[in-house]
């Protein structure tokens, strides 16, 4: 996640906090490059709305990625 810029954070804490409420986002045109972007690495997904616009949805990607990260940080340093 390093590589992401502000912008993009921004659009996948508001994707994940809103996927608690099962919901999606309605981006601001100026952010739609990022959250394309984000939606090809698979950390977002667009669904169309009746009216022509594009919501985008957190991922079980996006999801599984989370968990697998936090899995790692918490092996990290321990010896067994």
């Amino acid at each position: 996640m390093a590589d992401l810029t502000a912008d993009e954070l921004d659009a996948l804490f508001t994707a994940y906090a809103l996927a608690a409420k099962d919901c999606g986002f309605v981006p601001k045109p100026e952010m739609l490059p990022e959250c394309e972007r984000l939606r090809e690495q698979g950390w977002l997904e667009r669904r169309m709305l009746d009216n022509g616009h594009a919501s985008y949805w957190w991922t079980r990607e996006a999801e599984l990625a989370l968990d697998l990260n936090a899995l790692n940080q918490s092996v990290e340093g321990r010896q067994n």
